[in-house]
Formats: structure tokens, sequence, C-alpha cells
């Protein structure tokens, strides 16, 4: 059954259009009725490109590419998450968006679990990108993460524990480029952004 907008939902749909911040797909669907507004929105969207070769580098190689690179991947091997088992693995050119939830309400909402996520992203037509594509991304664009932190949801450390973890583009003192992880079991960081494609 379909719920009404709250004010805080409807007050951010007229500013989102009002700056002409918003992506077309999802404004014709919430205009033709397809979608509902719920407390985890999808934010606007950008396309991007790049050439991934679907290699995990060395630790070596990751410190020569970055500023500071996060000690696990010392010895870290990132699984793929089931729904990319099938991504292929010759190099390509991959078309990416960034997709990022947003608290809508004032009286905030639920941590968001990374299973949710990637079933918003799937109901765009989206599959969470991977640790490859995430390397390939910031080669790339190398200034979007002085802006705001990168996630691959797609891949998951394996670091012999139960607790999940993936890889994310991060900035540091002095403009300097990072490569951290991060906790997705209860996502609760809303200015993070994830890394997708289209499938």
């Amino acid at each position: 059954m379909s719920k009404k907008a709250t004010p805080a939902q409807i007050a951010e749909i007229v500013s989102m259009l009002a700056k002409g911040d918003y992506d077309r797909d999802f404004a014709q669907a919430l205009i033709g009725k397809r979608v509902m507004i719920t407390p985890h929105t999808v934010a606007p969207i950008t396309k991007y490109t790049a050439i991934v070769e679907y290699r995990q580098p060395t630790y070596v190689e990751l410190c020569k590419r970055f500023d500071w690179v996060e000690v696990a991947y010392n010895s870290a091997t990132f699984e793929r998450k089931d729904v990319c088992k099938d991504v292929p693995s010759e190099t390509r050119e991959v078309e990416f968006e960034l997709v990022r939830f947003y608290e809508e309400s004032s009286e905030g909402c639920d941590p968001m679990h990374l299973d949710e996520i990637i079933i918003e992203l799937g109901d765009r037509g989206l599959r969470p990108a991977l640790y490859e594509e995430l390397l390939a991304f910031g080669a790339q664009y190398p200034e979007l993460q002085k802006q705001f932190r990168i996630c691959a949801p797609g891949s998951w450390l394996d670091n012999g524990r139960d607790d999940y973890k993936s890889p994310v583009l991060s900035s540091g003192e002095g403009d300097s480029r990072g490569l951290d992880y991060t906790w997705l079991d209860e996502f609760e960081d809303y200015s993070i952004h994830f890394l997708a494609v289209r499938k």
C-alpha cells in the first residue's frame, strides 16, 4: 500500500527539481507513480566511464598509486558478492554511476544494511561496483575522492573473519588520496557515495 510523502520529502523533491539536480529516469518514474518515496532515497546520478583491468594489484603497486593505503591491503584478497559473481573479467570500458543514499527526514531513519543497498541499486538497473572497478574509477577521476568517500560494495574483504568490509577511496591531509575500507553490515554514513555499474 502506498503512503503519502512527508513534508520533508516533498521539500527535498522541490529542492531537487528547482536546482535541476535529479536523475531523469527517477523523475519520470516518480511522475508516473511507479516509485514511492522511502526513508532511503537514491540521490542524483552522474555517469562516468573508465577502462577496467580485472586484476587485484599488490600492496606495493597500490602504494605507488595512492598517497596512503590501509595496512590490511598488504594481505587482503577481495571476494565478489553473489550479485557480481558473473561479471566478465576481460579488460574493457565500463560505465559507472555514483549513487548516494541520504537521510530525507529530520526525524532520522534506521541504518541501511548492505543487502538493502544492493536491492535499491538493482531496482534502478544497477549492480554494485567491484574492487578492481573502484581502482580504475579512482585512477580516471582522482579528484572526486577528495570531495567524498567512494565505496565499491560489490567486493568484500576476505580477512578470515566474519565482519564485512568493502574498499573505499578516501582523502586525507593536504588533499592526499588514500585507499581505505568500511564496514557495511549496518551502513550509517550518509555522506559516502557508492560506485555502481549499469547491468
